[in-house]
Parts: structure tokens; C-alpha cells; sequence
């Protein structure tokens, strides 16, 4: 899937993010950004990402982050 970043706060340890296709929002949190080998994200950053459901709370975030090629 491909998103752009709404908002990233490091600080809090998340952001969201707006599907491209559906215009539903997603959960993006520091650890997968961390993961991904990102220092950050920037908003109106394109962002390529899977989707997956948090087993605790059932709500879906992006994971699998990796910047779309140019």
C-alpha cells in the first residue's frame, strides 16, 4: 500500500498516516520506523507500507515501512 504521512512525533512513539487509495488513516509507530532503518518521518511524506492489527488493542497500524522508488 502507499500513504503519505500526516504526522510523526518521536516524542510519543507515533503518527499517522492516510492510505492512498481508501483515504483511511493508519496508526505508524516508532518501532517500525526504526526497523525500516528510518531516521524519521516528515509530513506529506510518501511511505509504502503493509498493514497489520495490533493483537492487544485490534486496531491496524502500518509496518513493513520502505520509501517508495523515485
Amino acid at each position: 500500500m502507499r500513504g503519505t504521512v500526516l504526522f510523526f512525533d518521536p516524542g510519543r512513539g507515533y503518527g499517522l498516516v492516510e492510505e492512498a487509495d481508501s483515504a483511511a488513516v493508519v496508526l505508524v509507530q516508532l518501532r517500525d520506523v526504526e526497523r525500516a532503518g528510518l531516521k524519521g518521518l516528515a509530513a506529506g511524506q510518501q511511505l509504502e507500507f503493509e498493514l497489520t492489527r495490533d493483537r492487544r488493542r485490534g486496531v491496524l497500524h502500518a509496518c513493513k515501512l520502505r520509501m517508495p522508488p523515485a
